[in-house]
């Protein structure tokens, strides 16, 4: 049942995924828009969500974030579910950010999880995520009205998931690239790898642990004003796991999806508060590729703030 659960968990930042970063103005913070959250770098950002700053931020709320080195990203989202049998579950976020120069930021994102409807058997109330600790460094600022970024991510093993399965970390990279058109829409694309380093292959029941992961995101946000804005994220990637002796059979292809919109506004100037959309699932079913948006046991909707300083 506890697998059960971390597989449907969501977050605003560290959510996954660990690896994410929003455009040009996005290096400082996580993302203001929750993501699927589980114990893969690319589907947590804190989850969440996750991780990136969107464009919902005002013009003197970025000029306040250049001239400060240190900001700290607090976020709360309830998530519910379609179907009575998807829990509901509250997701917090907490990332201190410093800003070394123009090129170098390094942060923390931090995310925890309280359930409402826990298992009997080995349930969980409240869950850590793993600490992912990131390094964002600026490539090109602009480059023909794009800019590109490289991240690096490693994590720290406080999820229980990671300390069952003995997980020393999780390294991973990601470039983002972005560009504003007509000062309306920002298009972002985020090519990621990541590799998990495991004390040990398999699980105690001898599955095989992941090792790695390559896929990208490509997000979009439409600003309607300086205040409201329209965010719209998928993501895709193919998994691979440790290779278990003995077991010489080809393995067949893993890989899972992501599909997320929200609605934001800037209430205040410190203050963003949201209600979206998301959806998460294997994108590999019996050998066969299948994706859907709309699931009534796995789609969630939600709604949140997040608050900067």
């Amino acid at each position: 049942m506890k697998r059960y659960f971390n597989s449907y968990k969501v977050r605003v930042g560290a959510l996954l995924v660990f690896l994410l970063m929003g455009s040009s103005a996005f290096a400082q913070n996580v993302s203001k828009k929750p993501i699927s959250n589980s114990n893969d770098p690319f589907l947590a950002q804190a989850t969440a969500t996750p991780t990136a700053t969107t464009a919902t931020s005002t013009t003197a709320a970025t000029v306040d974030e250049k001239s400060k080195p240190w900001s700290v990203v607090v976020g709360a989202d309830q998530y519910l579910g379609f179907y009575e049998n998807t829990g509901q579950y509250t997701s917090f976020t907490l990332s201190p950010s410093y800003k070394i120069n123009d090129r170098n930021t390094v942060l923390i994102v931090q995310g925890i999880d309280k359930y409402y409807e826990v298992p009997q058997i080995n349930g969980e109330e409240v869950s850590f995520s793993d600490m992912s600790l990131r390094h964002i460094y600026t490539l090109f600022p602009d480059i023909n009205g794009f800019s590109l970024k490289w991240r690096a991510s490693a994590t720290l093993p406080l999820s229980t998931v990671s300390r069952d399965q003995d997980n020393i970390t999780k390294l991973g990279g990601m470039f983002i690239a972005s560009r504003k058109f007509f000062d309306v829409f920002t298009l972002t694309y985020k090519p990621f790898i990541s590799y998990s380093v495991n004390q040990f292959s398999t699980t105690v029941g001898g599955k095989p642990l992941k090792r790695g992961a390559l896929g990208n995101y490509i997000e979009g946000q439409i600003d309607f004003t300086d205040k409201l804005n329209l965010f719209n994220r998928f993501m895709a990637q193919y998994n691979s796991y440790e290779r278990v002796a003995g077991d010489n059979k080809p393995r067949q292809p893993e890989g899972d999806y992501l599909f997320e919109s929200f609605l934001g506004y800037q209430v205040v100037k410190n203050l963003e508060a949201h209600v979206g959309y998301s959806y998460s699932d294997s994108m590999i079913k019996q050998g066969r590729y299948e994706m859907n948006i709309y699931d009534t046991e796995k789609s969630r909707w939600l709604m949140g703030v997040e608050f900067n300083f």
